[in-house]
């Protein structure tokens, strides 16, 4: 059984190994109780009394398993996923930003407000901001989640939207280790 599953798991993207359909909007309940039935029937605890290959494989299967799982239930990394499986890599370093001008000079004048806030301490001003950006990130998900079930032809709108959400989250992520500081 072990080496059909194995078999069949190099064949299949992601979301086909969870058995969900290729859309960035998925049932995270539905995903979580799939990964742990899965993990249940080829968890390599079931096979210590088994060859070595096969304890191999098990061990693989679960690693890709876990690799997967991390992947669909982060947003991020999942769109980023959908957009590679369609021939496009939102954070390829060497195609080049698809950013405006104006969304960069943003994220500068945002990296300047935080070295004011951190200097300054205002914890109140801080958590405004947090929410601000939270806000902001919430509502591109949901645009990107458009783009990409509803739009798929628009893989270049999904890629900036890809990368706008990077630098968003990317500045989230200071701003809620300022305040964890404060």
């Amino acid at each position: 059984m072990l080496r059909v599953v194995i078999s069949d798991l190099y064949a299949q993207n992601y979301f086909s190994l969870y058995g969900i359909a290729e859309r960035f909007a998925i049932d995270q309940t539905e995903l979580a109780s799939r990964h742990e039935a899965l993990q249940r029937s080829v968890h390599p605890d079931l096979f210590v009394d088994k060859p070595a290959s096969e304890r191999r494989r098990a061990e693989q299967y679960t690693a890709t398993l876990n690799a997967a799982f991390a992947v669909l239930t982060d947003d991020l990394r999942r769109a980023a996923y959908l957009l590679s499986m369609r021939g496009c890599d939102p954070f390829d370093e060497h195609g080049g930003s698809q950013l405006p001008v104006d969304f960069l000079e943003r994220q500068l004048e945002l990296r300047e407000i935080l070295e004011e806030l951190t200097a300054s301490k205002d914890r109140q001003e801080l958590d405004k901001l947090g929410a601000q950006l939270r806000a902001e990130i919430d509502a591109e998900f949901v645009a990107l989640g458009k783009l990409l079930d509803d739009t798929p032809q628009q893989n270049a709108a999904a890629v900036a939207a890809a990368q706008r959400l990077r630098y968003l989250q990317n500045c989230s992520a200071q701003i809620s280790l300022l305040a964890d500081v404060n």
